[in-house]
């Protein structure tokens, strides 16, 4: 793993640890991604198929606070990469990316807008205990890549770049769903609804310290 205080290269950025952090084999599959990038999914697919990765993201959908309702549009991704709509899942996917952290920032610092996707990043990485290890990438990277696909309108190796994005958003939603805030914990709490998060006094302690402190945000705003 490469760190941002460890290189000047911005070719070194890690961007692909992200995609397999969760796969047992993860470290020989980052090797294999830099090699040949259509292997490396063949290998991720049989391991976590894309029916899996589609769960995720419904699934940490449904457990993050929303300012803007993105259910329909994440329904409209799955239906393109299904159908191999390669154009059309990236043209529409990769706005996402700047759009959730967007969302993220608008609930981790309201008064923080952020003019562009690597302010965004930044400025969520206080709120997010690996930041150091993934938002480099997001940071820097997919900056680049949306920059030129808006002044071009055009990019090549579509269909493994479609595969970069799904796993990207699967990520990207799970960073949401775990971020440090009370807003998120109490939103996640009330929507898995499981009786064993409530199971003696400091737990209800617990949820009560995050509701407060989600009260006195709220004021604040």
């Amino acid at each position: 793993m490469i760190y941002r205080d460890q290189y000047f290269d911005y070719e070194k950025i890690n961007k692909v640890a992200h995609r397999c952090y969760d796969v047992s084999i993860s470290d020989d599959l980052e090797k294999v991604y830099y090699k040949n990038k259509q292997q490396f999914y063949n290998k991720l697919f049989k391991i976590k198929p894309v029916s899996q990765i589609f769960s995720n993201i419904d699934f940490h959908y449904d457990h993050i606070p929303h300012n803007n309702d993105r259910k329909n549009i994440f329904l409209e991704l799955i239906k393109l990469f299904k159908a191999r709509r390669w154009l059309a899942f990236f043209a529409l996917a990769l706005p996402q990316v700047e759009g959730l952290f967007t969302e993220m920032l608008s609930t981790v610092s309201p008064d923080d807008k952020g003019k562009s996707l690597a302010e965004k990043v930044k400025k969520v990485r206080p709120a997010y205990m690996l930041s150091e290890a993934y938002f480099d990438y997001y940071q820097y990277m997919i900056t680049d890549l949306r920059t030129k696909f808006a002044h071009t309108g055009f990019e090549t190796d579509l269909k493994l770049k479609c595969y970069d994005l799904l796993t990207d958003l699967e990520h990207i939603l799970q960073v949401y769903y775990e971020l440090d805030h009370p807003m998120i914990k109490v939103k996640r709490l009330i929507k898995q609804r499981n009786s064993t998060d409530f199971i003696g006094y400091r737990e209800f302690s617990q949820f009560f310290v995050w509701r407060i402190s989600l009260s006195r945000f709220m004021l604040k705003e």
